[in-house]
């Protein structure tokens, strides 16, 4: 894939994993991104990120897809010698659920789920990977309002099908325009410290405008609602709301986390990894562009509405 061995490895745990994943439950985050774009030229990241309406449950459906695997592998020797055509699963493992998340400004129901799924091959006497995964309720249902995608980049289904196993079907990922919302009110809290998301929203909006471009509409209504929805929490925590459209000053003191995210973009760099911002305060003008952009859609379909 041109990407390191242990990258390369935490990536397709993380896609062996997606084939595993329940009904209904949504890939997101910089998996999300890969999923659409491929190992190279995209941010790494050790973590799954999911979406689900009921995340208890989704869990536990999870630990019972994951305890019974996926792929297919020949027979032990002793298999084999009864069977020559025997075959035995390949990925196969445990769930173990950890503490849940309590990010600023969530409510108690969308607290997120965690925990961390060890993938094992053929024998369970040894570890192949740890995926750590997080699954949080979808936010005012907004999956219903942008439905997710079905999707595996062809860089990735060639990597997981070259082990040998399966080729890996599509996995549903979240709409770019709900992703776009969720990362614009993250990249923009001051409270939180999260230069990659700035280089997540820029691959995400370079390669939708690859292929046939941004709903800005309904982003518009989507980054809305997301405000909206997480003001109550800040409120709540002593903390000053979190209002839609948001300034830029605090993403422009992003620089190192955003470098550092950018810097793992240029491994095996290509598409639209070629098109993103050399520095916080190139990307932080263009993101602000895009905010202004967004919201006078939102206000444009305010007025039609009232006319």
């Amino acid at each position: 894939m041109g990407v390191p061995v242990d990258r390369a490895r935490r990536l397709l745990g993380a896609v062996i994993v997606a084939q595993m994943l329940p009904e209904g439950v949504v890939v997101k985050g910089a998996n999300g991104v890969r999923l659409r774009h491929g190992a190279t030229g995209t941010r790494a990241t050790r973590d799954l990120d999911l979406l689900a309406r009921d995340p208890q449950q989704a869990l536990k459906d999870l630990t019972g897809f994951v305890d019974r695997g996926w792929g297919a592998a020949p027979g032990s020797k002793r298999e084999l010698k009864a069977d020559p055509a025997a075959t035995r699963v390949a990925f196969f493992g445990t769930v173990h659920e950890d503490d849940p998340a309590e990010p600023l400004g969530v409510p108690d129901p969308y607290v997120l789920s965690r925990a961390k799924v060890t993938l094992h091959f053929l024998s369970p006497r040894t570890s192949w990977v740890s995926v750590p995964i997080e699954i949080g309720r979808d936010e005012f249902e907004g999956s219903t309002l942008a439905q997710p995608v079905e999707v595996v980049a062809p860089q990735v289904a060639e990597a997981v099908t070259a082990l040998g196993c399966g080729t890996p079907r599509s996995v549903a990922v979240m709409a770019v325009e709900q992703q776009l919302a969720q990362k614009i009110h993250a990249v923009t809290d001051p409270h939180q410290t999260r230069g990659h998301d700035l280089v997540d929203i820029q691959l995400l909006w370079h390669g939708a405008e690859a292929e046939g471009g941004v709903d800005i509409p309904l982003l518009a209504d989507l980054v809305s609602r997301t405000f909206m929805f997480r003001s109550p929490g800040r409120t709540a925590a002593g903390h000053t709301p979190h209002e839609w459209p948001p300034p830029v000053a605090h993403v422009r003191t992003l620089e190192q986390g955003y470098l550092d995210a950018l810097e793992e973009t240029r491994v095996g760099a290509e598409g639209q990894a070629r098109l993103l911002q050399p520095r916080v305060s190139d990307a932080a003008d263009w993101l602000e562009s895009l905010i202004t952009r967004i919201a006078r859609a939102a206000g444009a379909e305010g007025s039609g509405a009232q006319g």
